[in-house]
């Protein structure tokens, strides 16, 4: 079995994070970083995590259910509100960028990205941004439905990471429907054909077996059996 091992450099200084997404994932994530970020001292990292946090979104009475803000924060950016906080309990000197992630252009500067988006869109854009030529070592993809839910490390294909039989794939690579709608929607038909094709094998078999269930109780009780039981 082969054996991971973390990129040398990132254990000789300070680890730059950017979180993406500030809802209820994405602050539960934000919240525990500063434990991360102790342990890392404590147990002789030089200088442990320097985390930014983007969103663009406002607090909103409905945030206040699930998420760890209070209705007194409504209006605020939910970035900008977290991280003070955490800075504030923590005397961290982390970032806040009430803005959305956009665009195309390679991020740098950044060694580990956490996507906690709900959207195709959004994880499309991460995986854009941290390919090609940017140098971003790492990408953690979180997410969840209603009864199930998902985080997968990888090392996205760019400057940093090269092609080798040993590089962790990311999420955009083992699951492409979770930046393209269309592979999901073929996954789904092709679902469908299968259940449709296992429902239409499985009623068959049930008719046959009550088949020759029938012909084999009538051909037991009759005097011309052989030509019953055929």
């Amino acid at each position: 079995m082969e054996t991971h091992s973390i990129h040398p450099d990132l254990l000789r200084r300070r680890v730059r994070v950017l979180v993406v997404g500030c809802g209820a994932t994405g602050s539960a994530v934000v919240a525990g970083l500063p434990y991360l970020h102790q342990a890392l001292i404590a147990y002789g990292h030089p200088e442990g995590l320097q985390v930014t946090v983007m969103d663009d979104d406002l607090i909103s009475p409905t945030n206040c259910v699930r998420q760890p803000f209070s209705r007194f924060e409504c209006g605020h950016y939910k970035t900008v509100v977290l991280v003070n906080r955490l800075n504030l309990f923590w005397n961290l000197g982390w970032e806040a960028l009430p803005e959305h992630l956009s665009g195309k252009e390679p991020l740098d500067r950044i060694d580990l990205v956490i996507g906690c988006v709900d959207t195709r869109a959004s994880r499309a854009v991460i995986r854009d941004r941290t390919s090609a030529w940017s140098t971003v070592a790492y990408v953690l993809d979180i997410g969840n439905t209603s009864d199930s839910g998902q985080f997968i490390l990888g090392e996205p294909l760019n400057q940093v990471n090269r092609r080798s039989r040993t590089r962790l794939r990311t999420v955009f690579e083992l699951y492409p429907e979770s930046v393209d709608g269309s592979r999901l929607e073929a996954l789904a038909a092709r679902s469908s054909k299968w259940r449709s094709l296992n429902a239409s094998r499985s009623s068959a078999s049930d008719t046959a077996g009550v088949t020759r269930k029938i012909s084999y109780r009538v051909g037991w009780h009759s005097q011309d059996w052989p030509r019953l039981a055929t």
